[in-house]
């Protein structure tokens, strides 16, 4: 299984940091799969019991961090791991933990399906941003809390603190509404791991009935980077939509978080609006603003 690691970052190109989560999650998986696998192949056909946990574990990372590695290998142990379809229903999430919120996409559905039934679409801008948290480990009197987590209930003390919380928020565009739908505790995700997870984001989205016209995030390079994986290209003279499945979506960039980039210099002007209106009267005002 090590062999099998380190050669994913050759031909699947995943991030050091991603082959360092799944090194932590495949410690016990080894004698399980080949397990599956010889049963399977004695039976002639897929097992239909129940995966033990450190598969799950093991699956959900891998998945996790790139769709394409987990298909390569899910072929290379003749399919001992389980289809992506059921690994995708394992991140779902209840009582607040890192992942996807099962309780957000149970909402979305009957939404959506009371909107199909009116003769109308639910239409989305799927919005993504992360946020700064404390580093820091802390015993909840259940499990230590602190460590990233991406949903898959890894307790290692060797993983890394979380530095920042990745947020998933679906806003209606046809409606007054907006919902969180995921989120996760990170220590930095690049650009290539960022598109694996939005690519599972809008299969989750689809599924429930819902079309996501747009994705929006601020300018960071990671976010850049997450939108070229995509297929995006930003350049004005050369703009290219991110396409999944073959529907075509625009990608923006939130102008608002550059502006309030600490890198921006000081101020050492003030710029004042003047706002000039004509009276009932025919008399001039004017308002500062």
């Amino acid at each position: 299984m090590t062999e099998i690691i380190q050669s994913l970052k050759q031909t699947n190109n995943m991030t050091d940091s991603a082959l360092d989560v799944l090194q932590l999650s495949s410690s016990d998986i080894t004698a399980d799969m080949l397990k599956r696998l010889s049963s399977q192949k004695r039976s002639g056909h897929l097992l239909r019991t129940k995966y033990g946990i450190a598969l799950r574990k093991f699956a959900m990372t891998l998945n996790f961090y790139s769709t394409r590695a987990y298909k390569y290998v899910r072929d290379t142990f003749e399919l001992a791991l389980p289809h992506p379809s059921v690994v995708s229903s394992w991140y779902k999430t209840i009582d607040g933990e890192p992942g996807f919120t099962k309780e957000s996409f149970d909402v979305l559905s009957r939404h959506a399906q009371k909107q199909q039934q009116a003769g109308h679409q639910t239409l989305c801008n799927l919005t993504i941003d992360e946020m700064a948290i404390r580093k820091h480990i802390e015993w909840d009197g259940k499990k230590y809390r602190g460590y990233v987590d991406i949903g898959h209930n890894i307790e290692d003390d060797s993983m890394p603190a979380a530095t920042e919380a990745l947020v998933f928020l679906v806003v209606c565009v046809n409606g007054s509404w907006k919902l969180p739908v995921a989120y996760f505790l990170l220590d930095g995700l690049k650009g290539k791991d960022r598109a694996n997870l939005i690519n599972i984001c809008l299969q989750r989205l689809y599924e429930v009935g819902v079309t996501v016209l747009c994705i929006t995030c601020d300018g960071a390079a990671s976010n850049v980077a997450m939108f070229a994986e995509l297929g995006a290209k930003m350049s004005p003279d050369d703009l290219q939509h991110i396409e999944w499945d073959g529907k075509k979506y625009r990608g923006y960039v939130d102008i608002g978080h550059n502006i309030e980039d600490d890198s921006m210099p000081a101020a050492t002007e003030a710029l004042v609006f003047l706002v000039v209106c004509v009276n009932g009267s025919g008399g001039m005002c004017k308002q500062d603003v």
